[in-house]
């Protein structure tokens, strides 16, 4: 004999705990007075336009500051932008894609500094 299926408003009831506690987790981490560079190669494409716009809005609602550099599909722009925003002394750097090889001499100028980076 199957199992009976569980009503839809126990399903509901039971998912509720775990959205509870992931909202709980995610207000004990704090960027509150942390300012935060977020890079993107571009936003021409709606993947990158929602993952930069994303950040950003994490950055906010967890209390950061984001400091923000679109490179419009230009790689030089791009490690300028970082280069930029290195300068900053941000308490961290984001970047969003880009070419590895291109952005390589940077990322290991940001890694020596000790800014986080990610």
């Amino acid at each position: 004999e199957p199992a009976a299926e569980k009503p839809a408003a126990e399903e509901e009831a039971a998912e509720e705990p775990a959205a509870e506690e992931e909202a709980a987790a995610m207000g004990e981490l704090s960027l509150a007075g942390k300012r935060i560079g977020i890079a993107v190669i571009g936003t021409d494409h709606n993947w990158d336009r929602q993952a930069f716009q994303g950040i950003i809005d994490m950055v906010e609602q967890m209390g950061g500051e984001a400091i923000t550099a679109n490179a419009e599909r230009n790689d030089q722009k791009q490690v300028s932008d970082l280069e930029n925003l290195l300068a900053q002394d941000l308490d961290a750097i984001v970047n969003i894609l880009g070419n590895g090889e291109v952005l390589e001499p940077i990322f290991a100028k940001i890694a020596e500094s000790g800014t986080k980076a990610g």
